[in-house]
């Protein structure tokens, strides 16, 4: 699996590091046939250490976001795999993740603005609305918008 460390920014001189996708799924992550097939065996339990690790969660929290219960987390822990269902859930918040880093350039930023009420979310957070597919989606579009210039 990728080193994906919270604290390591950039692998070499303008090289960027190996995006959360790629790292969770341990494929280069823009081969999505790649990432279908890692989510539809079921992620090991380190992809899910890694995400919560990266955006600084506990599981409690982290088991909210994703829609997992905690008597379900332990038994996946105990499994050391997780259910596609739930990799594929955990694959959406490392997207989200993602595209927040490139926008924001920053790790610490991103992780920041993704924990961050915004009205524009009707007061949740970016992680919080990314709890769902169709929140998701909402929270990409809003980055897209952001990059782009078009603030609503």
């Amino acid at each position: 699996m990728v080193d994906f460390s919270f604290e390591h920014y950039y692998a070499g001189q303008g090289e960027r590091k190996p995006s959360m996708v790629s790292c969770i799924t341990d494929t280069d992550g823009r081969n999505p046939s790649s990432v279908i097939g890692a989510v539809r065996r079921g992620l090991p339990m380190r992809a899910y250490a890694l995400l919560k690790d990266s955006l600084h969660k506990h599981d409690a929290e982290m088991g909210m976001l994703l829609n997992i219960q905690p008597r379900t987390l332990s038994r996946r822990k105990k499994e050391a795999r997780l259910s596609p269902a739930e990799s594929d859930r955990v694959v959406r918040l490392a997207r989200i993740t993602d595209a927040a880093i490139s926008l924001f350039d920053d790790e610490q930023e991103a992780v920041a603005w993704l924990d961050r009420p915004l009205a524009i979310l009707d007061e949740e957070s970016p992680l919080q609305r990314a709890s769902t597919d169709i929140g998701a989606r909402e929270v990409e579009n809003l980055i897209g918008r952001i990059e782009h210039g078009v603030f609503s």
